[in-house]
């Protein structure tokens, strides 16, 4: 497959956050987006309503016909399906106590390690929400992946791997760009990340006592648009442990096989035990599916059939057979 012979235009979190020319996001941003390789992969769209995106896919297409000099031809208009996702606010505040920032010499370092270290955690609420959010439950969330695609019988982009009981994981894999994927962030703003510095304020501790504490508020607002769902296939039901009904490469060969462009452009996200499945399969020399490639000049990035294989921490392990 030619994974690597096809691009598509992509606007990443970085791109949009640099447009607001504040420091503080674009040291967020990076952040998010080492820690969350969907984050740093999607492509992000401005939503087209204040608080929520209008999107259309086709069920038949517009076919057109062979004509000829001084002939007609048949008007098709094809038909579409209307769309509509939420965009999800994702919000906290860091309190860091006035005391620990006063015991050091460079104050504006140790705040921003520890408003950071909160960013990490932020972001590991993002990425579950993105797997397993479910607005029947959390209103105010969004639909994560396993929450839309779960059914192998009746959904063309799910595939079961055999796997049986409350042990299993799964494999995504998705083509980012317009079209395909995207993220959505609100209108109102120039990014999906929103940074203020409070200042110093009261706050009172668990027996309602106060302090003094450096106050930062963090919100991050962000949907997810699939825009053509044969652009993200989900093989499920994989075991994570023991010696059947592990990671079936073959299933992943026919998932690819059933996306745009044979799954140009796509990313592979899984679990670190899903990844070592398919490190342990990369050993064999005559599996020509696997490759490794070197990214950002040291890091090696496991491919395969040329799409990049990436760890997606918060997928879970412990996840129910479709």
């Amino acid at each position: 497959m030619a994974g690597s012979e096809l691009s598509f235009d992509k606007l990443t979190l970085g791109e949009i956050t640099k447009r607001t020319a504040n420091g503080n996001l674009m040291t967020i941003a990076d952040v998010l987006m080492a820690q969350t390789p969907v984050i740093e992969d999607a492509h992000w769209e401005l939503a087209n309503m204040d608080t929520y995106h209008l999107y259309s896919t086709w069920l038949e297409e517009p076919s057109g016909e062979w004509s000829a000099i001084n002939a007609g031809v048949t008007t098709y208009a094809g038909r579409a399906k209307p769309g509509e996702e939420g965009i999800g606010m994702l919000e906290a505040y860091s309190f860091v106590d006035t005391r620990l920032i006063e015991k050091v010499k460079d104050k504006k370092r140790v705040r921003s390690q520890e408003d950071m270290a909160f960013i990490r955690g932020l972001t590991k609420t993002f990425g579950t929400g993105v797997l397993y959010g479910n607005t029947a439950t959390e209103p105010r969330g969004i639909d994560g992946w396993a929450t839309r695609f779960w059914d192998p019988t009746n959904q063309d982009n799910v595939w079961d791997n055999g796997g049986t009981g409350n042990d299993c994981a799964s494999a995504y894999i998705v083509q980012w760009g317009p079209e395909m994927c995207y993220m959505i962030y609100p209108q109102g703003g120039n990014t999906s990340l929103s940074y203020k510095d409070l200042g110093i304020r009261m706050v009172w501790d668990a027996n309602n006592k106060p302090y003094q504490c450096h106050v930062s508020h963090f919100i991050i607002q962000a949907g997810f648009v699939p825009h053509d769902q044969s652009s993200i296939q989900r093989v499920g039901s994989i075991e994570t442990a023991g010696a059947t009904n592990i990671f079936d490469e073959d299933l992943l060969i026919e998932a690819l096989d059933e996306m745009p462009y044979e799954g140009a452009g796509a990313v592979i996200y899984l679990n670190k035990k899903i990844l070592t499945q398919m490190k342990i399969a990369s050993k064999d020399k005559s599996n020509v599916s696997y490759d490794w490639e070197t990214a950002f000049g040291k890091r090696r990035l496991l491919t395969f059939e040329e799409v990049p294989v990436k760890r997606f921490d918060q997928t879970l392990i412990t996840e129910p057979a479709i």
